[in-house]
């Protein structure tokens, strides 16, 4: 008995850090949905492919980059790039290599889009520019990639509030939770055996 409900955590595990990590893709694709919703650019995709400027003699090198949200203003001549970052903390890439990946995707757009004016800008979910473990971010905005807190930012430049979209997150994780749970086939008095601690 031991042995099936080890393996029914393991299985447990994996349904709720799945979860966890597609947290963040639902957070974007919301954003993203808000952002279009304003109808103020006259492109808005989510995930949109920009080819990357590389070096002749760069081998192996990826050839695309896909922007989160890319918002695209032809009568003004704007594009906004916007990279999407949630909660968590990533600090295995240090700050300069982090900085020249973020510049070469600007770049790329600008070569793309010649005459218009690009902004490439992290959006990071409760972004505090005081907190000491955001100094890479720091790096970043003192080496032109602007960075934003995403609840101010929405609110400033598109005049949007981001209590329905945290409404909207929280529904749609559980509802992506519920489903990753369905597809383990784990019944409910399986789950009771292994939370009760009751054995055969």
């Amino acid at each position: 008995m031991a042995a099936e409900q080890y393996a029914m955590f393991q299985e447990l595990v994996g349904v709720f850090q799945g979860a966890k990590i597609q947290e963040g893709n639902v957070w974007e694709k919301l954003i993203f949905e808000v952002i279009r919703e304003t109808g103020r650019y006259a492109m808005v995709e989510n995930g949109h492919a920009v080819l990357l400027l590389h070096d002749e003699e760069k081998k192996g090198a990826r050839k695309n980059h896909k922007v989160d949200i890319f918002c695209k203003d032809d009568e003004n001549k704007v594009i906004r790039a916007y990279n999407s970052k949630g909660k968590s903390f990533n600090n295995t890439e240090s700050s300069e290599s982090l900085c020249k990946e973020y510049q070469l995707y600007k770049a790329s757009i600008e070569h793309a889009y010649p005459g218009y004016a690009v902004t490439y800008a992290i959006l990071k979910d409760e972004y505090d520019c005081k907190d000491s473990k955001m100094s890479k971010y720091k790096y970043l905005e003192a080496n032109g990639i602007p960075v934003f807190n995403t609840k101010g930012y929405l609110m400033e430049q598109y005049g949007i509030s981001t209590e329905e979209i945290e409404k909207k997150r929280q529904t749609r994780t559980i509802e992506l939770l519920q489903e990753r749970f369905r597809k383990t086939g784990i019944t409910q008095e399986q789950l009771r055996l292994l939370t009760t601690g009751a054995s055969e």
